[in-house]
């Protein structure tokens, strides 16, 4: 009993001494200069192609989600790509 409460109490010890250490000052970090925005998102110079890698189509839920991402790349205009394992 007696070596478990040593055990305890020095872990204990342990743990306030970490936490007594007085934290080192730093300097302050100015902030970063942020460029101006530009007009808006650049078009992309030719036809945009996006890939998605499923883990399988044999389910259901990746199934749909196929088909809702397949949706959005058509009404973006973009080609979907989609592969399975």
């Amino acid at each position: 009993m007696s070596r478990k409460l040593l055990l305890v109490s020095l872990t204990l010890l342990a743990l306030l001494a970490t936490q007594c250490v007085a934290p080192v000052p730093q300097a302050p970090v100015p902030p970063a200069a942020t460029p101006a925005p530009a007009e808006g998102p650049a078009a992309p110079a030719g036809p945009v192609t996006l890939g998605l890698s499923l883990s399988t189509l044999n389910n259901p839920f990746f199934v749909t989600l196929r088909d809702g991402a397949q949706a959005a790349a058509d009404a973006a205009g973009v080609t979907l790509v989609v592969v399975d394992a």
